[in-house]
């Protein structure tokens, strides 16, 4: 939890807007319905890296929709839009 603090941090301080366009489960749902026709539409697997600790990275091809509906809730309650 440390570590990703300090990388939002990071990316706050670069310049990043961690905000999400997404404020209710309507709108997450739409995102996430929006990447798997994404997927969809490449006809195959959808490779997304991710990091699992500072400088180790790994790609996956499914997305926890559950696990990322939170994650989208905790930036935007932590970075709610303006």
């Amino acid at each position: 939890e440390e570590d990703l603090q300090h990388i939002l941090d990071v990316m706050i301080a670069i310049g990043f807007d961690l905000s999400l366009p997404v404020q209710n489960d309507d709108k997450i749902e739409q995102l996430l319905n929006g990447i798997e026709e994404f997927r969809e539409h490449l006809g195959g697997q959808l490779t997304i890296t991710l990091i699992s600790d500072l400088g180790v990275k790994h790609d996956v091809h499914t997305i926890d929709m559950e696990l990322m509906s939170k994650a989208i809730t905790k930036l935007n309650h932590q970075f709610a839009l303006n």
